[in-house]
């Protein structure tokens, strides 16, 4: 094999506490082992991402709501207290929530490729981990 390969499925293969002697013939299902436990690593970190996103989304909504309560005391009282908080509300609220959208979307993404294609997550850990390898 490819002393490349080798150094990233040696890399791969600590980082799920795995001994593999790379110089046997019968590797094929050290491989197939290995790439189960990546692409189960990638739908759980996923999922905990996704559960990141949906409670960055509630906090928007709290924020959200917050805003609108201010906005209320401002447009009762006229403080300008009141209006820079409607306003810091207003923009913490945009910011989580775009946070909290990009985040859900790309855990979706994820998930989807490790039920649908998990090739491309173990092809594409290869790349990242050839190119960090060729970096140093």
């Amino acid at each position: 094999m490819n002393t490349e390969l080798i150094n990233v499925l040696d890399q791969l293969s600590e980082r799920f506490g795995l001994a593999i002697d790379w110089s046997s013939q019968n590797v094929l299902p050290y491989v197939q082992q290995l790439a189960e436990k990546l692409v189960r690593y990638r739908a759980v970190s996923a999922v905990e991402n996704l559960l990141l996103g949906i409670a960055v989304e509630a906090a928007a909504v709290l924020l959200f709501k917050l805003a609108r309560k201010h906005r209320a005391k401002y447009e009762e009282d006229g403080e300008d207290t009141d209006e820079i908080l409607m306003w810091l509300c207003g923009l913490g609220c945009g910011i989580t929530a775009v946070f909290g959208t990009v985040t859900i979307i790309g855990s979706i993404d994820t998930l989807v490729k490790c039920f649908v294609f998990p090739e491309s997550l173990i092809v594409d850990y290869v790349k990242e981990m050839t190119r960090a390898a060729a970096q140093s």
